[in-house]
């Protein structure tokens, strides 16, 4: 397995590719990235716009608004305040775009992309990708169970992962066919864990989300939390999931908060203890 670490837009990429081609394959992809790199950032700026209708100069870019629209179209929403502005998924989208270069190439038999808001995999178990940068436990107890062999990604969200949430919860994963839509949806489901509560601090986004985020409050510290307030957060993400998975656009989803978590999808709840966390029906 090789592995190879990339800037990209919002953080670092970890690759990892297996096969006698691999080197090769991870050195390419590498140089490819950073030929895009300009691009990408200028398509930043359009991305943090929450408008369906974008175009983007680069094929990350596209995908990622790409993936807005088709979470949006599957969930009937016209309301482009509704969802998750576009930059949210751009990183997963670099990461799927990378994946599919690198499981294209000669002599590639398994890829995966690896950053802090996702995980991009083609053609291999993800534990593998513990030669890079460890996948977390909760990425891999949301696919502990699933068949995670062929195309696929997780995104992670919430107030430990990846881009700023209106909503209170710790960690949310979802699995979903790509990097760039788990990423979308994982969003959607953190944002779904709201609560009325004086112990959530709520200010503006920074960061490199900031411009996406502007006039919008954004969590940034949660409090002690009365146990329905918990109830309710949970409820609510899973709320979002349930209409995810309906729409087929989640297989399998976590959410966690202050000890508490709920799960949708073939995934274990047991597993949940690992993190000391119970699940919470």
């Amino acid at each position: 397995m090789g592995v190879r670490v990339v800037e990209i837009w919002g953080g670092d990429l970890t690759l990892g590719a297996s096969g006698v081609g691999a080197e090769a394959a991870l050195a390419a992809c590498a140089q490819r990235i950073d030929q895009a790199r300009a691009g990408v950032s200028e398509d930043g700026a359009l991305l943090a716009q929450r408008l369906f209708d974008l175009l983007p100069r680069t094929q990350a870019g596209r995908r990622a608004a790409d993936a807005r629209r088709f979470v949006a179209q599957a969930l009937n929403q016209t309301d482009e305040t509704a969802v998750p502005p576009a930059l949210v998924t751009l990183p997963g989208a670099i990461g799927d775009e990378a994946v599919d270069f690198l499981a294209a190439q000669k002599g590639v038999d398994g890829a995966y992309g690896l950053a802090d808001s996702f995980l991009a995999f083609s053609g291999l178990d993800i534990e593998l990708a513990n030669d890079g940068r460890p996948v977390s436990e909760l990425g891999q107890m949301v696919v502990h169970d699933l068949v995670v062999k062929g195309r696929g990604g997780i995104g992670f969200a919430g107030l430990s992962h990846g881009p700023p949430t209106m909503g209170i919860g710790e960690q949310v994963a979802c699995v979903g066919e790509n990097a760039a839509v788990g990423l979308m949806a994982a969003a959607m489901m953190a944002d779904g864990m709201v609560v009325g509560s004086s112990n959530v601090v709520m200010a503006g986004a920074a960061g490199p989300y900031e411009p996406a985020y502007q006039g919008v409050a954004v969590t940034r510290a949660v409090g002690a939390l009365a146990a329905d307030e918990i109830w309710e957060a949970l409820s609510g993400g899973m709320r979002v999931a349930q209409r995810l998975k309906t729409a087929g656009i989640l297989t399998a989803g976590v959410l966690t908060l202050k000890g508490r978590g709920r799960v949708v999808g073939p995934v274990e709840a047991d597993r949940l203890l690992r993190f000391g966390v119970s699940e919470w029906r």
